[in-house]
């Protein structure tokens, strides 16, 4: 059983207490900086071999060079979350230049009544075994920062398909429990980002349905319709025009399951910022993670990375920091370096997944061609 990664660039030096295995994703920040990402085994006693260490070594050097011009600022404290050992400096506000992340599936991280099902209480349990607070330890795995798989109530197992924004999945527990865990994770300098599936919903939400049952709905405007099949297919040649009960057809990007939200409408902006301002202001969580984000705009066939998905986001920044300066925000953008690397090089996206490199670095060693890995 795999739990999923942890990353930052302090993940190395913390894998031989996490029994780390190379190879999950890279994350892309300012100045081209390369944040490396591994999968973490529930068997400790697994080793590396010395082909991957000596590549990840000499990668690091190389990406270090790059970074010795930045300016030494003193290390910050983001109250109420207390500092569990000494920060490298980084740049004021930004914790996750030197965040150990930990990416957790809730339903299958630890179950704590029993019930089959991971759960809140679980994960609070098991705080310890990330980081338990104390910098003299060495007995827990240094993480600084945890990412949750969707948490939303939804229509399946892995929680992409949400029906309720502003609730947790009942599987996993309630929200006060959600907001205990935030809060004992923060006593252990812990932050918390939820995956914010704000792409599309679940056909079975409670917008989706009411668009369905009454063409004068507000919330027909919600989502993107045509009266026919316009037929196209979807950038990885898939279909994404998919037909309502009602006679419509609908635009779902992934499946037919999961219909697009419609951001051309001013009212679903409105929306998205309601829920989040919920989740940073009343909640409490330290950021997001954007699924599905080179796809949230569509210009007609152009399906990913349109200006208007790159100017929303630049808006969708500014509206996150005007709340809570200090949350992060990483997107899923599943391209090419150059292409992903613009959402954050214009101030869209905090981060963004470095899928491009992770790839090349994995044909680099299997064929083996270090020219795979795009630093020669």
């Amino acid at each position: 059983m795999t739990k999923p990664c942890c990353f930052g660039n302090r993940a190395l030096r913390q894998q031989s207490k996490a029994g780390c295995l190379a190879g999950s994703s890279w994350v892309i920040e300012e100045n081209n900086t390369m944040w490396y990402s591994m999968r973490c085994e529930v068997k400790m006693n697994t080793r590396i071999p010395r082909l991957i260490i000596l590549v990840l070594i000499l990668i690091l050097l190389i990406t270090g060079c790059g970074r010795g011009n930045q300016p030494t600022v003193q290390p910050i404290e983001t109250a109420p979350i207390l500092p569990t050992e000494a920060e490298p400096a980084v740049e004021a506000g930004k914790w996750w230049h030197s965040a150990v992340f930990y990416e957790i599936f809730v339903r299958s991280f630890y179950d704590s009544n029993g019930d089959g099902i991971g759960d809140f209480a679980g994960l609070t349990q098991k705080l310890d075994y990330l980081n338990d607070g104390d910098p003299n330890t060495d007995t827990d795995l240094g993480v600084t920062a945890l990412w949750l798989m969707p948490i939303f109530p939804s229509s399946s197992y892995h929680g992409y398909d949400v029906m309720d924004y502003y609730a947790v999945n009942p599987q996993f527990g309630t929200m006060d429990e959600f907001k205990t865990l935030l809060a004992e994770a923060h006593k252990r300098g812990i932050r918390i980002i939820i995956d914010y599936v704000i792409n599309h919903t679940s056909v079975n939400h409670p917008w989706f349905q009411a668009a369905l049952k009454d063409p004068n709905s507000p919330y027909v405007d919600y989502y993107i319709w045509s009266q026919t099949n316009l037929s196209y297919p979807g950038p990885w040649g898939q279909v994404v025009w998919h037909k309502a009960s009602n006679g419509m057809y609908y635009y779902g990007v992934f499946w037919s399951g999961m219909p697009d939200l419609n951001y051309r409408s001013q009212a679903v902006r409105d929306e998205i910022n309601k829920i989040t301002s919920f989740w940073l202001k009343d909640v409490g969580v330290d950021g997001f993670r954007i699924d599905g984000a080179r796809h949230l705009i569509e210009d007609g066939e152009i399906q990913a990375n349109s200006a208007d998905t790159h100017a929303y986001f630049k808006e969708f920044n500014q509206y996150v920091k005007s709340i809570n300066p200090d949350a992060m925000i990483v997107g899923e953008v599943w391209d090419g370096s150059f292409a992903a690397s613009q959402y954050v090089k214009n101030q869209e996206l905090d981060m963004v997944f470095g899928f491009d490199l992770a790839g090349g670095l994995i044909k680099a060693i299997h064929q083996p061609d270090a020219k795979l890995t795009g630093f020669w």
